[in-house]
């Protein structure tokens, strides 16, 4: 039982590992949740504004060539 520290062997890493939880309180929470809201609305609209703003570029394009094709 000597060997025993606090029910961890003395050879394992049970020294390296601390009693405590690390807080930050709860602005620290509200904090995090801001900046991975707003990570996340930066995503989707950034999604959202490739979609409405190349779809278009490269539709329309696509039509004038159908339509040069059509024409022959």
């Amino acid at each position: 039982m000597s060997s025993l520290r606090h029910g961890w062997p003395t050879n394992s890493l049970a020294p390296l590992r601390s009693t405590t939880v690390e807080s930050h309180s709860t602005l620290g929470t509200i904090w995090a949740t801001l900046g991975m809201t707003g990570y996340w609305m930066g995503l989707l609209w950034l999604n959202i504004l490739l979609s409405n703003f190349l779809t278009p570029l490269l539709i329309i394009p696509f039509t004038w060539i159908q339509d040069a094709v059509r024409k022959r």
